[in-house]
């Protein structure tokens, strides 16, 4: 079991570490400073969106501002540029629950049970909410067009028929022949 969650996390590192060139990261604001983290900009990975169990699992991303990291940081957290979290989002019921965060190969495990919850109406939660679930169901009308313009996957139109089939004529069989 321990091989699996080192594996994992090397998995996640890789996903988390820009793997792929082509990301889109779509911006949804800046985040303001706290007591434990500088100020930032927030945006979700797009391309990262995919359907699990029963949820979606899209990539947030947080670029924190160099000046403001220079004032609240120690000499530990001045290497970390950036935190990302892994959401697991239900859009029907407007819940999200966090799968993983860290920075730079260090996330934490997957948790066996994912914890949902509602965010704030005008929270960051409810931006990642809105922006992934708009996404998917572009995805969805996407792929269900693409399915109805297949040839072969189409129902033919059946012609209307200009008289009923011909019937086999039993004029020459006798009852003693049945």
């Amino acid at each position: 079991m321990k091989y699996f969650s080192s594996l994992l996390l090397v998995c996640l590192a890789l996903l988390a570490g820009g793997a792929g060139a082509s990301e889109r990261w779509e911006y949804l604001g800046d985040v303001m400073a706290t007591l434990t983290r500088p100020s930032g900009k927030l945006s979700i990975n797009l391309d990262s969106l995919r359907r699990r169990a029963g949820h979606y699992e899209i990539w947030e991303r947080i670029e924190f501002d160099p000046d403001s990291r220079q004032r609240q940081s120690t000499a530990v957290e001045e290497a970390v540029t950036e935190h990302r979290t892994l959401w697991a989002i239900r859009c029907r019921a407007g819940e999200m629950a966090r799968v993983t965060e860290g920075g730079e190969g260090s996330f934490e495990p997957r948790p066996s049970v994912l914890k949902f919850y509602s965010p704030g109406p005008y929270s960051a939660g409810a931006a990642v909410i809105e922006i992934a679930c708009a996404e998917a169901r572009r995805l969805a009308t996407e792929k269900k067009s693409s399915a109805d313009d297949m040839p072969g996957d189409k129902p033919r139109p059946e012609k209307a028929l200009d008289q009923p089939p011909a019937i086999a004529e039993f004029d020459n069989l006798y009852d003693d022949d049945e």
